[in-house]
């Protein structure tokens, strides 16, 4: 595998260049285009069509070329295999149309599909959730135009294609690729919950208003300086161990925010900030660790976010790619990561992958690590920003942390642990108006333990202490997770049986009843007495029912399960 990148800084000198002849069956050819005009863009496809080139292209947010970041350019990477083949593929249509046309064109050999979307025309996400990939590894961009966010173009030597998909193909049983990305945008703050979402659009997170969440948090000036202030303070989605990116493109009249990618109800998200210092010196050190083998040839998709908010330092964090292999790609306006069974458009992020067709693995570095310097005046942003957020986080890991306890001060038993009683009639009449909707049974289960002042009495009130200990310890193990334990009062408590029959409710009662019995505490051996009634739209009403069942239990011998009867 060869490849040879050309940067060209106006069409008429690519219209002078000489290309020689290449086999579009193993030659992919990638054009980036800085060149933003559809005008421009069919002087472009007509030249590389004229000097007989089949290629992929696509207008950006900037160039990337041999580890530099240039502008106003036109950058055609030729990448010649030997052991490999090359398809060229596009479609045009409804997200859900290009993917699955998409699938139909790999083959069981098919390694490697490089895309260029038109991002504010398509959903990328929903392009990608339609894609079957098996074992193609789906990496690109969506196209850029220097961030008018107004039309952006993808290309072939014959087509325009204002809303679609352009790809090359590749398949190969020789190719070695490493995928990987960077974002080292740092979460911080409070874990919040989008609570309305619709594909790209965010409307409510924490069921507040998204621009106004902006406002609550970061302050006037960054929420009304939106889009703009996105680059700055993105959403990251926490997906387990991933972070993925969510920048703000644009803000609808109703406060609601378009988003480069997808959020979904029930996502966890952060704000995130950026330091340029943080930045660069993570994404070397993270490369040096991910490229494992000598590549022939490393594209770079990386985000125009990115590359606004580094500015001129962008170039440090691309220097050591060129180190290594050929480098080209683009400034895009979402970057496409293959990630286990799923592909992502991400946001802010620099997505990369290193290919080679003659695997050597790496003995020594290839490129020249950048060493710190320090200086008592110099540099020392990184330090602030990554000092304020630590701060902020352990902050909020204590508040958090402060406010769990207090909540479960507030709505559980000291001694045992079961649910307090007020908290019982607050969970129990929504588990009633759930059920009421959705045509379930409910029952109720009252118990409380037969004789116990003689027990503290003989005892004492440590032992006594200690039986209500293991009467809770007992019942938690002989219910389900769903059902709801609380302390009512003394030794009598009442069990929330959710979703359940009449039958089972009743086997649950006499399961405790059973455990109890042949269980002892401190070597004292106890009964309780159960009350069981169904569940009315009346909480109220549905605890005398049990009640009454309980105090027949008690009178007519103790430890013994009665269910109430009209």
């Amino acid at each position: 595998m060869k490849t040879t990148n050309f940067a060209f800084d106006s069409i008429e000198s690519l219209q002078r260049h000489n290309f020689k002849k290449y086999d579009p069956k193993t030659t992919l050819i990638q054009v980036f285009s800085g060149f933003i005009k559809e005008d421009e863009i069919e002087q472009i496809k007509n030249i590389l069509n004229e000097k007989g080139l089949k290629f992929i292209g696509t207008t950006t947010a900037g160039e990337i070329y041999e580890g530099k970041s240039i502008e106003k350019s036109i950058v055609v990477s030729i990448s010649e295999f030997e052991k490999s083949s090359v398809k060229y593929v596009y479609f045009e249509g409804s997200e859900e149309e290009i993917g699955k046309n998409l699938s139909l064109e790999f083959t069981p050999n098919s390694k490697l599909c490089i895309l260029f979307i038109n991002g504010l025309e398509l959903k990328g996400e929903n392009v990608l959730i339609n894609i079957k990939k098996d074992n193609v590894l789906i990496t690109g961009g969506a196209a850029g135009d220097y961030g008018n966010i107004e039309r952006t173009f993808i290309f072939n030597e014959n087509k325009i294609i204002k809303k679609g998909l352009i790809a090359a193909i590749i398949d190969s049983n020789d190719l070695h690729i490493i995928n990987d990305y960077e974002l080292n945008w740092e979460p911080f703050g409070k874990l919040m919950e989008v609570t309305k979402a619709k594909d790209n659009v965010l409307y409510e997170i924490d069921g507040i208003n998204a621009k106004e969440i902006y406002r609550k948090y970061l302050g006037p000036n960054v929420a009304d300086a939106l889009p703009y202030s996105a680059t700055e303070f993105p959403l990251i989605k926490i997906d387990g161990e991933d972070y993925i990116c969510r920048t703000v493109a644009n803000v609808n009249e109703d406060g609601s925010l378009g988003l480069i990618g997808n959020l979904y109800d029930g996502d966890k998200v952060k704000f995130a900030v950026g330091n340029l210092e943080m930045i660069i010196s993570k994404t070397d050190e993270d490369i040096k660790n991910a490229v494992k083998f000598d590549p022939q040839a490393i594209f770079i998709y990386s985000c125009a976010a990115r590359k606004s908010f580094l500015g001129e330092q962008v170039s440090f964090e691309l220097k050591p790619f060129a180190d290594m292999a050929p480098t080209c790609g683009f400034f895009t306006y979402g970057e496409i990561l293959d990630k286990k069974e799923n592909s992502y458009i991400l946001n802010n992020t620099l997505t990369f992958i290193a290919l080679s067709e003659d695997y050597q693995p790496l003995k020594t570095k290839t490129y020249t690590e950048k060493k710190a310097i320090k200086n008592m005046l110099k540099d020392k942003c990184m330090f602030i920003i990554d000092a304020m957020i630590h701060l902020s986080n352990e902050y909020i890991k204590e508040l958090e942390t402060t406010n769990q306890k207090l909540l479960q001060a507030a709505i559980t038993d000291p001694l045992t642990g079961a649910y307090n009683r007020r908290y019982f009639y607050e969970i129990s009449q929504k588990f009633i108006s759930f059920a009421q909707r959705e045509f379930l049974d409910e029952y109720l289960i009252m118990l409380d333990i037969d004789n116990f002042k003689k027990i503290n009495d003989t005892y004492g009130h440590d032992i006594g202490d200690e039986v209500i200990k293991h009467l809770v310890n007992t019942v938690k193990s002989s219910i389900r997770s769903s059902d709801v334990l609380a302390r009512f009062g003394g030794e009598e408590f009442v069990i929330f049986l959710n979703n359940i029959s009449r039958e089972n409710a009743l086997k649950i009662a006499e399961k405790i009843r059973k455990n109890i019995q042949n269980s002892s505490v401190e070597g004292v051996k106890y009964t309780i007495s159960l009350g069981v009634a169904k569940v009315t739209g009346d909480i109220e009403t549905t605890i005398k029912h049990a009640d009454l069942a309980l105090y027949e239990a008690k009178n007519s011998g103790k430890n013994r399960v009665v269910e109430y009867k009209d």
